[in-house]
């Protein structure tokens, strides 16, 4: 569904389709214009699936609110394998989570958060927690 505009009328219905589809592996929906409401549309949706086992939601405007509750939803899936959140407009807020999920998810072996807005502290953050999980493979 990459490379849509979705307004957000029916965010409802992706909460529904994430809780209801669990033999779902593969999910995309990048660069379809997703603000804040959309990042917590897929949080809330990610917090009953665990099927999926590839995320890759990038180039949406998502934020740091957005990225926390998905932090918040994955710091307990252990079937992701693959997150994708380049280009959400993350800034530093958002990339402490991220650290978090980083140090405490031992399932996804690969992020990619690139063109993000993070800072140094957010850098630091983020190497300690890769040092401590060597199941990252790729960044």
């Amino acid at each position: 569904m990459d490379r849509n505009m979705l307004s957000g009328k029916n965010f409802q219905s992706l909460i529904n389709f994430l809780w209801d589809n669990g033999a779902l592996d593969y999910f995309s929906l990048e660069d379809c214009e997703l603000g804040q409401e959309g990042g917590e549309a897929i949080a809330v949706g990610m917090t009953k699936n665990r099927g999926i086992s590839e995320l890759h939601i990038g180039k949406n405007r998502f934020g740091d609110v957005a990225m926390e509750g998905l932090v918040r939803a994955l710091l307990e899936n252990a079937r992701l394998r693959v997150l994708d959140i380049d280009g959400c407009k993350i800034m530093d807020r958002g990339g402490k989570a991220l650290s978090e999920l980083i140090r405490n998810n031992h399932g996804i072996h690969t992020y990619d958060f690139r063109d993000n807005q993070f800072y140094d502290e957010t850098g630091s953050h983020m190497a300690d927690a890769i040092k401590q999980n060597h199941r990252v493979k790729k960044i």
